[in-house]
């Protein structure tokens, strides 16, 4: 009987051992924040972590799994963070900050690093490289100052003319400025196409008129332009939608090549956006438009805030990334504007 009871006794603990044995991985693995960052790695639609490299809690954090191949989007913020330090705040280690970045983001995903390295490389060359110039419209009917600017003649090429907040439904004067430059520049290369980018903006404006349907009413009544030749873009509300929304009218085209027509202070801010769509573009479609060159309406901007166009930039580049608002807020901010993940639907 005594026996009986050991054996018995026996079996309840080893239930109880079991019961309370090692957990499984499910439990284990806290679950990944969701974010939609598809467009950092076209290759896994799998959202990263959003925890932050060297926060305190990173240890207690620590079973927080990520596969290899998922893109992190605090590695891109590091990135920005150092592409932006280089011009607001320079130092000598800047190039050294920034490959390591691109390192970083390649021992995460390679084809992130392609476009990681797409951008920093554009970057530094708009804002580090002394020798970079703005092409200034000189007030000439044929946009003298392209002659040796490598822009192909043919129909393949083609001229994006950013827009400007309209004024009570109307052109400002700078818009005017920037479509007087878009305008010799067509007729210097007749067989091209224009691009104009800009939705229904600015106050008192119950029409709801938009920069591009009012550019493309400018350049053919007032320039001349053929109206054929001219193609719109009346959603974008701001230059990061600007470059999503006229790539997809250049693929559609069959655009090999491309010159961005603005305004000199928004140049580089533009280019920036335009590089970064391109080599999302590139890799997610096969597409490709090379930026030639640029034509700019020389002008300051009435908004001193434009002045700040690297930060603009960065935070945009975040935006057509796509990466999560909680993330793009860790860059320096401008006063005013609220960032957030562009209006952006990739096919």
């Amino acid at each position: 009987m005594l026996m009986k009871n050991i054996c018995l006794l026996l079996f309840i603990i080893c239930l109880i051992c079991s019961a309370c044995g090692a957990p499984t991985a499910e439990m284990t693995t806290a679950p990944v924040a969701d974010s939609d960052t598809t467009s950092l790695n076209t290759e896994n639609a799998e959202s990263s972590s959003t925890e932050t490299p060297g926060d305190d809690s990173s240890e207690e954090s620590s079973s927080i799994e990520k596969e290899d191949d998922q893109p992190d989007a605090e590695d891109f913020i590091l990135l920005l963070t150092d592409l932006l330090n280089s011009v607001e705040n320079p130092s000598d280690e800047d190039l050294v900050n920034i490959e390591a970045d691109l390192e970083l983001i390649r021992s995460v995903s390679e084809s992130d690093y392609e476009i990681a390295e797409s951008i920093a490389r554009n970057w530094e060359e708009l804002y580090l490289d002394p020798d970079y110039e703005l092409i200034m419209h000189d007030g000439s009917e044929e946009a003298t100052g392209l002659e040796d600017s490598g822009i192909p003649q043919g129909r393949g090429h083609a001229f994006i003319v950013l827009g400007y907040q309209l004024d009570n439904g109307e052109m400002a004067d700078e818009l005017k400025g920037r479509c007087d430059a878009a305008a010799a520049a067509a007729r210097a290369f007749p067989e091209s196409i224009l691009v104009c980018s800009g939705g229904a903006t600015g106050y008192n404006n119950p029409e709801r008129h938009t920069e591009a349907g009012m550019m493309k009413d400018y350049l053919s009544n007032e320039c001349g332009i053929d109206p054929d030749r001219i193609y719109i873009d009346e959603r974008a509300m701001t230059t990061a939608e600007n470059a999503a929304n006229t790539f997809k009218i250049l693929r559609e085209n069959d655009i090999d090549s491309l010159t961005i027509v603005t305004s000199s202070y928004h140049l580089r801010w533009g280019e920036v956006l335009y590089n970064a769509v391109g080599a999302i573009y590139s890799q997610k479609y096969g597409y490709s438009a090379d930026i030639i060159s640029n034509y700019c309406y020389e002008t300051g901007p009435e908004d001193e805030r434009f002045l700040m166009d690297a930060r603009f930039a960065a935070i945009q580049l975040a935006e057509i990334l796509q990466l999560p608002e909680e993330i793009i807020t860790e860059l320096p901010q401008i006063e005013g504007y609220t960032p957030h993940p562009a209006n952006i639907e990739w096919e």
